[in-house]
């Protein structure tokens, strides 16, 4: 895929399938889907069929998962392959349901970075799309860039 001229961000609530396709017909290159969660996505066929809404017309295309297992992540990732072109690890989110879940930005402290990473490497060998990663800035800027080398070395392909 390359480098796109206008992304739509993941957004809660708003970023199904009618939001994708009405901001490509503003000029979005690559839209994002709302988050969800990996480990539901892998066994609730119901749930993996609204967030699998896709067309022709909403492609490339990143599929946003919140996870914190590499089981979790790669399990979605292997479902949803087929449909995206990317698939992306919410670093970022810090709604309450992500905190005591222990996933989103929640997993940026450096305690957390090896299971992080773990989740990144395994996705990057599993899958055949692209892993990509949205974080939030660490405390202190140098463990911001320690955390993102980490995230590249283990496979991450952008970061957002």
């Amino acid at each position: 895929m390359t480098l796109p001229d206008l992304v739509l961000a993941p957004m809660v609530g708003l970023s199904e399938l009618p939001f994708r396709i009405l901001c490509r017909s503003d000029g979005a290159n690559v839209c994002y889907t709302p988050m969800w969660h990996s480990r539901r996505f892998a066994v609730d066929d119901e749930y993996r069929k609204i967030a699998m809404a896709s067309s022709v017309e909403d492609r490339p295309s990143v599929i946003q998962f919140a996870a914190n297992t590499p089981e979790d992540f790669v399990n979605a990732g292997l479902l949803a392959q087929q449909n995206f072109d990317a698939i992306d690890l919410n670093l970022g989110c810090p709604q309450r349901d992500a905190r005591e879940a222990h996933f989103g930005c929640y997993l940026i402290e450096r305690e957390d970075w090896p299971v992080v990473t773990a989740i990144v490497r395994a996705a990057s060998k599993s899958l055949k799309i692209p892993v990509y990663c949205k974080i939030r800035l660490c405390r202190k800027l140098e463990d911001t860039l320690e955390f993102v080398k980490l995230l590249e070395k283990a496979g991450c392909k952008l970061l957002t």
